[in-house]
């Protein structure tokens, strides 16, 4: 994901809380004069800080806040949140240290929480394949070309802060390197609700078994590593399977993965009430009564104005409660019709693309109507 506002060579990684140990609070940026503190007792907007990187430098990070400032460090190790555009001073490098010191000569430990987000898809970088829980449900195995079906779905998980002081106040972790670690790590949880463990079987509940630290690697693509309390790393054996290698401490091409955001996956529904589908050959037909596997398709989103949800949903509402209205939504500011046959809205969202299971894409052909023939690029 680019930075809009700083252009295409700043692109997006992650979205992250920073907790402070043994305080149990997080890091904030105030909207007063810009400033930085260990005030937050609970993981909201102003405790959401984004990690970019530059193209021409991916070693190297800038940690933006909620106001779009940049951190920044001076010759003296002072830390401030007030810098407008990003430069020498705002750079920083991502790097583990066991011994849990950061500036300071004495123990300060700083916790990484990954803000939550949905479903996400796991690519294996070098096998260039989508991991996907196998039928049989005893293995996490990447060998899907494209992401497709509740089976390829994964979402990253932190243990919770246990205990609570108070309503939306978390409670003060113990402040132990041990702890500060264990609350940092994450867990793999597949689809049907169970845990990847090192060995590559499958735990019910999350607990120190399934977790792992999650290494950013900032680059073109920039990847993340897996590494259990061992200290090796997560990477595939055999055909494809997830599991840890104990030899695997240092990550390699094998042990690399990429993180994409999850996509819709939806069926359409045609003007007489049947659903689009491919049945055989190439030919698109509205002839499905129910959604089944050649009904479904992947919805991707390539640009432009982009999906306004709450203008989708005035405007569906809008029309949905006069139709005979025609004209422009009064709350949304979108074309209701786009120039086009009365009584058919068509909603400016931006363009988006269609992909079977197949892994082409629709495409209108001037003789024979929608085909399932199209590739990428």
């Amino acid at each position: 994901m680019e930075s809009s506002r700083l252009g295409a060579d700043f692109i997006e990684c992650i979205k992250l809380g920073i907790l402070h140990s043994p305080s149990g609070r997080f890091l904030t940026a105030e909207v007063f004069n810009n400033e930085i503190n260990v005030s937050g007792t609970a993981l909201r907007r102003r405790q959401v800080w984004t990690v970019l990187t530059e193209r021409g430098s991916p070693q190297t990070v800038f940690i933006q806040s909620h106001l779009g400032r940049f951190l920044s460090a001076d010759k003296d190790g002072r830390v401030c949140g007030a810098a407008t555009t990003p430069g020498a001073d705002e750079r920083f490098v991502l790097e583990f240290s066991p011994q849990a010191t950061v500036v300071q000569k004495k123990q300060l430990r700083l916790l990484l929480f990954i803000v939550a987000y949905g479903g996400i898809h796991l690519r294996h970088q070098f096998r260039s394949r989508y991991f996907r829980m196998m039928p049989d449900g005893t293995e996490l195995r990447a060998d899907m070309p494209y992401p497709w079906g509740p089976e390829t779905l994964l979402w990253i998980e932190q243990l919770p802060m246990a205990g609570s002081a108070g309503p939306g106040r978390p409670a003060i972790p113990t402040a132990g390197r041990n702890a500060v670690a264990r609350l940092g790590r994450v867990a793999l949880r597949c689809q049907n609700g169970q845990y990847l463990k090192p060995d590559g079987s499958f735990a019910d509940t999350l607990d120190d078994s399934v977790l792992y630290a999650l290494e950013l690697r900032p680059g073109t693509p920039r990847t993340f590593a897996f590494r259990d309390t061992s200290g090796a790393y997560l990477t595939t054996v055999g055909p494809g399977t997830a599991k840890v290698k104990v030899n695997s401490t240092v990550p390699g091409k094998e042990e690399l993965f990429l993180i994409e955001r999850a996509v819709l996956q939806v069926g359409v529904l045609a003007h007489n009430n049947k659903y689009a589908s491919v049945k055989q050959g190439t030919e698109i037909s509205a002839n499905q009564h129910e959604l089944d596997e050649t009904a479904i398709f992947q919805l991707e989103y390539l640009g432009g104005k982009g999906f306004n949800s709450s203008d989708a949903i005035a405007a569906a509402v809008s029309v949905h409660q006069n139709s005979s209205f025609d004209g422009e939504c009064p709350n949304s500011g979108v074309s209701a019709t786009n120039g086009m046959t009365p009584g058919i809205y068509c909603l400016v969202t931006g363009h988006w693309r269609l992909r079977s299971r197949s892994g082409k894409l629709w495409r209108m052909a001037p003789s024979f109507g929608v085909q399932n023939t199209a590739s990428d690029g």
